[in-house]
């Protein structure tokens, strides 16, 4: 949805009944502003009661919309760099792939030579060349689609351009199921879940 309007009339009133019975001339917050930003509107008619009061009112949960949603990107942010930390901490400094369409939002920490590369470009990399390989669970900070799951094709051929030994970061349930069978992905060590939420699983090549 990209913009909603609002009819006219109650919550926004100037006498809502405070809870000693007087009226107030505090705004009452209205539930169908929430709903329909929460529905991803963009755009917001305020109908035919387009008053200034009507308008601050829509203004003001616009606000605590987007300011619920900087908190959860953040979140998202700090929790990947920790999965991050612990895969790098494991592994031998050198090439690294980021298997996404873009960079993420924050630096990728070296003395890693981070990479990025889709994974319907795998073949073109060579083979044995990274000994970190990270699959984010979603555009990777850059905006747009998310990526879908691995495949195992596509883990298989993960799988060719690493070292001997080389780690994989993987975010997501759905890679579970692929990450758990060492003769479906050719040569990888049972998966590991990382003891944190939304689920992350750690695997490595067999040395």
């Amino acid at each position: 949805a990209l913009g909603g309007s609002l009819p006219a009339g109650p919550p926004d009133t100037d006498e809502s009944p405070d809870p000693g019975g007087q009226p107030s001339s505090e705004p009452v917050p209205d539930a169908r502003v929430a709903l329909l930003l929460e529905a991803g509107c963009v755009v917001l008619d305020a109908g035919t009661d387009g008053s200034p009061r009507r308008v601050a009112l829509m203004r003001a949960e616009a606000d605590r919309q987007n300011a619920r949603r900087r908190r959860a990107r953040h979140d998202q942010l700090e929790r990947r760099q920790a999965w991050l930390a612990q895969v790098v901490d494991r592994a031998l400094p050198g090439p690294a792939l980021w298997l996404a369409r873009t960079a993420p939002e924050f630096p990728l920490p070296g003395p890693f030579a981070w990479d990025v590369v889709e994974a319907g470009d795998l073949a073109r990399v060579p083979a044995g060349r990274y000994r970190v390989a990270v699959a984010p669970g979603d555009a990777a900070g850059g905006g747009g689609e998310a990526p879908a799951p691995l495949s195992v094709a596509e883990l298989r051929q993960l799988v060719t351009v690493l070292e001997p030994g080389a780690w994989i970061l993987v975010e997501g349930d759905p890679a579970a199921d692929v990450l758990a069978s060492d003769e479906r992905t050719g040569g990888l060590l049972p998966a590991e879940r990382l003891p944190s939420g939304p689920p992350c699983w750690l695997v490595r090549r067999r040395p």
